[in-house]
């Protein structure tokens, strides 16, 4: 549940930072880029 709870505190702070970000060009193609590399620094985080 501590794992979880941790996760979730990570995902918020990701979203935060991703919301006040310049970026506007959410193209299928970079969204997914984007998300592949969220979930590398998340999988590179709990290893």
């Amino acid at each position: 549940i501590l794992e979880l709870c941790l996760c979730s505190q990570k995902v918020n702070d990701i979203v935060a930072a991703a919301a006040a970000a310049p970026e506007t060009d959410w193209s299928f193609d970079a969204l997914v880029s984007e998300l592949n590399a969220l979930e590398n620094k998340l999988a590179a985080t709990f290893h």
